[in-house]
């Protein structure tokens, strides 16, 4: 960030196709080009990629983090009726507008902070009826000035009526709602929630192995609260993303980086466990500066989380002083400081 540079008075020059062709002088692009031009107030910057969200569905679910903060575990939540079902429960009884109306506001309020690709997951219907239509939301949602990505999450949890017998619940998904979903022409992923108590490495890979089949790219929800070895299947199948991650195990980071799969860490779920998702990168390095000492790599890392109500921008700031200090910390010198303001 120390090298970032704010052009005045500038253009950028956009082909046909929507590709920046050049930047530079306002003056010098506008001479002799019949381009139309579009003023931009403020500061016209790359958007931003939001690549994991769940942006449609109902109520948002206030008392699962009163319980967090109060020191309840993600299970013992859901065991008692909230988490994932809670939600599944809301969006089932809620209408295709209702919820457009809503995501639509939430993507107004992401696109004001600079996002302007977003990932959009279903998950919340559990059945197909519901599956579809949080699906349709997403098609709809296309209309907006974001471009949107739809992902199928029909496995993110085992819904009520088919506690009894989850493998039967799997084969729902991979045999009747994955075929109905590819019809459908909205979602391009498929994603799983490969976790102890929600499904297991075999159920995971059995969808995904069916999705891959039908042409869907493949997403995890992976080792979010125990090293399961949901890492290990991304990069086995060869997915787009293993995402969460906040307990992968030294072999899940081996094998994810060892893999085109990007691991996608979500540090506003749990702080924490981002902090120790880097620390576990550190190691990792580590080892392989130890292994590989002639091509040893030299990476700072720094993360922070913006609050509700605190300026994203102040978080990108808070991250880039904690890069800088562990740089400084290695050198031992102090002479990496991050720039003024």
């Amino acid at each position: 960030m120390s090298a970032l540079e704010v052009l005045t008075d500038a253009a950028v020059l956009m082909d046909d196709d929507g590709i920046i062709s050049r930047v530079g002088p306002y003056s010098e692009l506008r001479a002799g080009n019949a381009a139309t031009v579009v003023e931009v107030q403020g500061t016209l910057f790359p958007g931003f990629v939001d690549c994991h969200t769940h942006a449609v569905f109902g109520a948002p679910r206030l008392a699962d983090h009163e319980r967090r903060a109060r020191g309840e575990t993600y299970q013992a939540i859901a065991a008692a009726g909230g988490g994932i079902l809670s939600s599944v429960r809301d969006v089932r009884a809620r209408s295709s507008d209702a919820l457009l109306d809503s995501a639509r506001g939430r993507l107004s309020a992401m696109l004001a902070l600079g996002t302007t690709t977003v990932e959009i997951k279903s998950g919340y219907g559990l059945a197909l009826d519901h599956e579809l239509k949080q699906l349709d939301v997403v098609r709809a949602l296309a209309a907006e000035p974001v471009s949107v990505i739809g992902t199928f999450l029909g496995a993110h949890e085992v819904p009520e009526e088919h506690r009894a017998n989850p493998d039967a619940y799997v084969d729902l998904v991979i045999h009747e709602m994955l075929p109905a979903i590819k019809r459908q022409g909205v979602a391009r992923f498929c994603d799983v929630f490969c976790e102890p108590g929600v499904f297991t490495v075999a159920q995971s890979r059995a969808v995904l192995e069916a999705a891959k089949a039908l042409g869907f790219g493949l997403k995890l929800h992976a080792d979010e609260l125990e090293p399961s070895g949901g890492a290990e299947l991304a990069a086995a199948l060869g997915a787009t993303s293993a995402d969460h991650l906040a307990a992968i195990s030294e072999a899940g980071i081996a094998a994810l980086a060892a893999s085109p799969a990007v691991a996608v860490l979500l540090p506003g779920t749990d702080p924490e466990s981002a902090r120790l998702a880097l620390d576990r990168v550190r190691i990792e390095l580590r080892a392989q500066n130890l292994a590989h000492p002639a091509s040893a790599l030299d990476i700072s890392l720094g993360s922070a989380t913006a609050e509700r109500g605190e300026r994203l921008n102040d978080a990108l700031k808070q991250a880039d002083a904690e890069m800088y200090r562990e740089k400084a910390a290695r050198r031992g010198d102090g002479t990496d400081t991050p720039p003024a303001g």
